[in-house]
């Protein structure tokens, strides 16, 4: 394909490992930057033919995921795209707090699906357990 035919596009992504995502997709380079510097992402160009644009864009969705220190969970919920949700989601919001059966946590992130999501909680859940910080 003549190389003219490329188009740049500027992927704002974050995290690390299983939590690694896309945040955001531009087509200005500036507009990326400052995005990436208010969440704290990392911007990356991709070349793309117009015409795979969309086999090159991951949909993530808002999840909240519900788990005990064992690692069970009782609740894992798509969120719906709201400005708090997108917030909590960006912040990785996540607290422990005193359920009936002992404590929990509530944690908020992007994932592609549920299995995901759960995963993506799990670590939380292993680096909170960590750092002695489950229990206080």
């Amino acid at each position: 394909m003549d190389e003219n035919k490329f188009m740049k596009i500027f992927i704002v992504t974050s995290g690390c490992y299983s939590d690694y995502h896309i945040d955001a997709v531009f087509t200005n380079k500036k507009t990326a930057e400052v995005f990436a510097d208010k969440i704290d992402g990392e911007v990356e160009t991709w070349e793309i033919s117009p015409d795979n644009l969309t086999d090159k864009i991951t949909h993530n969705k808002i999840f909240c995921v519900r788990m005990n220190k064992e690692g069970n969970t009782d609740l894992v919920m798509e969120e719906v795209f709201d400005s708090h949700e997108i917030e909590n989601a960006i912040e990785k919001k996540t607290e422990i707090f005193k359920a009936v059966d002992g404590y929990c946590m509530i944690t908020y992130m992007f994932a592609k699906d549920e299995k995901h999501a759960v995963k993506i909680a799990n670590e939380r859940r292993i680096q909170l357990i960590a750092n002695n910080e489950w229990d206080k």
